[in-house]
């Protein structure tokens, strides 16, 4: 929201030459913020209104009228609507008070959010779930700084697009307000969330499913829950490949599920899926992974330990509410939008402008992206996503002209030998660090576990985040949100390396 210093600094920018108007203007905007604050807000659209006569006189456009004035009718309307239930007028009739359309905000003449939208951007329900496949979707306190993020979008659009959908909870939970909410999946996993959503259409009839396995799960002893936990991930993934294997994307699309003979059987299916959800291994943390020895050194893998599963993470599983999980099936089913487009190659084909399936029209597209772009090293091969990938978004960015929010994270690998001197760290070679399953300059894995694509980095981290800094000076004042502040919600102006 435009607070008084924004439109007393637009005054004087507009008044430059005019000092002594500049001082009674700003007075007259101050008097009318003091009505509204004294819940005089009839006087207060009375004011407006006479200003809206003012420009008339002088033959002003709307879509011509000062930043300042749209910034205060902007105030205005925002903390009256902010009231809820008590709030005297709607959006339409403040605008009618003050003799401006009632579609001023829209792009025809202000091109701006209007408060009604900006109000329902930022109702945000906190709701747990125990969902665990994504470490930043998942994580309540990221999702909340994404939703604070998005609240405060400031080029005008309706649509917010997941570009890496994982699952797509950052668009369901974090943005309401928009009409369009799209999560782009390449093609396996977007069938098996088109089949996952299709299951959450009738959440009672699933929620009963998840509901037996909470209950069977909870009585058990933690050494039988990490078994039957393990167990049950695998199951899902069986199940699941078969299911996807044999599904076209027409047939899912239109819900004809020829690989179960029983129809009901897709709601055995979602119950698994979300189960894996609930207990896939933390795979940025590299205590979850399977460790090897080669060579006589330890070696960390790409493969997942499924049996290092915290209490904490099955207490909230077992604990999980039935009316969290219809709240998140209801948003899910009715606000996402799924779309079956490689986030990869929509980055390519924007760089190219030729848009055959990914957003359209990329020249004069203000969609905001939310792009939990794969971590360096820990999610290349998981997405066949390299280097060059990273540079091509970067590059994408920079002279993208709507919104965006890119989710960043650096690593730094720990040398193999704990005892190694800090002095020395920088002598330990790559080939003798414990990451070499996870990142080795020679191959990028496949999309099988027996690929081995050749590969080589020659794009280092330190390079892509030079290309950051050079969006923040050149492009765009980059406003960068750090999950390790004590606030968070306070931005550091710029990329700084």
């Amino acid at each position: 929201m435009y607070n008084i210093n924004d439109i007393l600094g637009e005054i004087n920018n507009f008044m430059a030459n005019c000092k002594s108007e500049a001082a009674q203007m700003s007075k007259d905007c101050q008097r009318v913020l003091g009505m509204y604050n004294n819940n005089d807000i009839d006087g207060a659209c009375k004011q407006v209104f006479n200003w809206v006569n003012v420009f008339k006189g002088s033959k002003t456009k709307v879509s011509e009228y000062s930043t300042w004035f749209r910034k205060i009718v902007y105030n205005l309307i925002y903390q009256h609507l902010d009231q809820g239930a008590g709030a005297k007028y709607n959006q339409t009739e403040l605008l009618e008070k003050m003799d401006l359309p009632k579609d001023v905000f829209k792009a025809k003449y202000w091109n701006m959010y209007s408060p009604d939208m900006k109000i329902r951007q930022s109702r945000y329900e906190c709701f747990s779930l125990p969902l665990n496949y994504a470490e930043v979707e998942c994580n309540d306190i990221y999702r909340a700084m994404v939703h604070y993020i998005i609240c405060h979008a400031d080029i005008l659009t309706d649509t917010v697009v997941d570009l890496f959908g994982k699952m797509g909870l950052v668009p369901a939970l974090c943005a309401n307000g928009y009409s369009c909410r799209h999560v782009f999946s390449e093609e396996e996993k977007y069938k098996e969330l088109l089949l996952f959503q299709r299951a959450l259409k009738k959440p009672a009839k699933l929620y009963k499913l998840v509901k037996e396995m909470q209950q069977y799960l909870s009585k058990r002893s933690y050494k039988r829950q990490i078994k039957l936990i393990s167990k049950w991930i695998k199951i899902s993934q069986l199940h699941t490949m078969l299911a996807i294997k044999g599904l076209t994307v027409e047939q899912a699309i239109n819900g004809d599920f020829v690989i179960w003979e029983d129809k009901n059987e897709i709601y055995s299916w979602a119950a698994d899926y979300f189960f894996r959800m609930c207990f896939t291994p933390e795979y940025w943390l590299d205590s979850k992974r399977l460790v090897s020895k080669a060579r006589g050194k330890r070696v960390i893998t790409t493969w997942l330990d499924t049996s290092k599963v915290s209490h904490k993470q099955i207490d909230k599983f077992t604990g999980m509410k039935k009316e969290d999980f219809l709240k998140f099936a209801d948003l899910y089913v009715n606000k996402v939008e799924l779309v079956n487009a490689d986030a990869k190659e929509c980055i390519y084909d924007m760089q190219e402008e030729s848009l055959h399936g990914g957003l359209n029209n990329y020249r004069g597209t203000k969609d905001l992206l939310y792009i939990d772009v794969p971590k360096y090293i820990r999610e290349e091969k998981r997405f066949l996503f390299n280097d060059k990938d990273h540079m091509a978004l970067l590059d994408m960015l920079m002279d993208y002209e709507g919104n965006w929010i890119l989710v960043w994270k650096m690593y730094i690998e720990k040398p193999a030998d704990a005892t190694v001197k800090k002095n020395k760290q920088s002598e330990v070679a790559l080939e003798d660090r414990p990451y070499e399953d996870i990142y080795n300059k020679n191959f990028f894995r496949g999309e099988k576990e027996y690929e081995q694509i050749k590969y080589e980095r020659t794009i280092e981290l330190r390079e892509l985040v030079k290309v950051l800094c050079v969006i923040s000076s050149e492009s765009r004042q980059l406003k960068v949100f750090r999950y390790r502040d004590k606030n968070k919600n306070t931005p550091k102006q710029g990329f700084v390396k």
